[in-house]
């Protein structure tokens, strides 16, 4: 039976030297990146990540392959993006419109309602999308881009169709119920006006990217506010 280093490290106390060797060893065996310019430094079960990705899609992975980890406290993405120039540098129209064409061609999308605007590295997106998720993927989708070092997201979700607060409230807690999450009497879910708020303690990072994920694909959600804090338990 293969276990993974979350397993392993589970049955031993944790010391930040098995955090540390774990995350190498996932960042390395993950296709989505190239770690050999990733430093990665524990204290005390926080982590810090530094040095060089080509892309922004890859210091997002970076990130998500420490999170995957129950026992890191904190991650500080300090990662610089650093473009191998295989290509020569596009105009910031040659840019954007780009950006639109990957957004347009991804039939997952509504973009009829969507604008790119770029300057200096940085992407805005802007505009209305029906449905939170759709949301977040229009920035992954563009997180890929070469000459993109960031992403602001002024994206709003505009509904098609009238939900009460009540009703997303209820998908959610029902949703969260027939997860694995043991600590869910701990959690508070609140919704007004399509604004999700959560509250209360969750166990690990992963929980929390569960619990978001659960809750970005929930129709109605306009809105999330993540107020979750997690705690640990001393080992």
């Amino acid at each position: 039976m293969i276990q993974s280093d979350n397993q392993r490290m589970r049955r031993k106390a944790i010391t930040d030297e098995d955090i540390k060797v774990g995350i190498v060893n996932v960042m390395g065996w993950d296709s989505r990146l190239d770690a050999s310019e990733i430093k990665v430094e524990v204290d005390n079960w926080n982590v810090t990540l530094s040095g060089c990705v080509p892309t922004y899609r890859s210091k997002i992975a970076a990130l998500e392959d420490v999170q995957s980890f129950n026992n890191v406290k904190q991650v500080k993405n300090n990662i610089q993006v650093k473009y191998l120039l295989t290509e020569p540098h596009s105009t910031d129209d040659e840019i954007i419109k780009k950006a639109q064409q990957m957004l347009f061609w991804n039939s997952d999308l509504d973009v009829s309602n969507v604008d790119i605007i770029y300057e200096d590295g940085v992407l805005t997106i802007q505009g209305t999308v029906p449905y939170y998720w759709q949301m977040e993927r229009a920035e992954d989708l563009l997180s890929g881009m070469h000459f993109v070092d960031s992403i602001r997201n002024e994206l709003a979700v505009v509904p098609t169709r009238e939900i009460s607060d009540q009703n997303i409230a209820q998908v959610i807690v029902e949703a969260l119920e027939r997860s694995e999450f043991m600590d869910f009497k701990n959690i508070n879910v609140e919704v007004a006006h399509g604004h999700v708020t959560l509250s209360g303690q969750i166990s690990t990072p992963f929980a929390n990217w569960q619990i978001a994920k659960t809750v970005s694909q929930t129709d109605g959600v306009q809105k999330v506010s993540n107020h979750l804090k997690i705690k640990y338990e001393s080992i």
